[in-house]
């Protein structure tokens, strides 16, 4: 894609100057020959954002729920022992209520560990 530089407008209204520029004046201040464009990739190093909407099935759907519900009632849980031993750093809350969490809800190590660092933070 053919972009005039320096003119800091969209890329079409610069494709629109860079056509009328090359029209009527070829040359450039004080008379000199200048390259008024160059091939630019508009796109080249910049992320794109998408929003995506997830549409599980019926099975994953109640998979999701349990899932989230588990993690729910092992945080509530998690608060209360936490404040009964008074123990509110991160790294002692997991080697003290990991496993207990883990076993007691049925949930698999990455959401029982978000569980931990979740509720140490709140």
């Amino acid at each position: 894609m053919k972009v005039f530089v320096g003119m800091g407008k969209s890329a079409a209204d610069s494709f629109a100057a860079y056509e009328k520029y090359r029209r009527t004046n070829r040359r450039g201040i004080g008379g000199f020959r200048r390259a008024p464009c160059r091939d630019v990739d508009m796109l080249a190093g910049v992320k794109q954002v998408v929003r995506v909407r997830v549409l599980p099935t019926r099975e994953q759907e109640s998979a999701l729920l349990a899932t989230l519900n588990a993690c729910d009632a092992a945080a509530s849980s998690l608060s209360k022992q936490m404040h009964a031993a008074s123990v509110f750093r991160k790294f002692d809350v997991r080697k003290r209520f990991y496993a207990e969490s883990r076993e007691r809800f049925g949930l698999a190590a990455q959401p029982t560990g978000r569980v931990v660092g979740k509720t140490v933070d709140a």
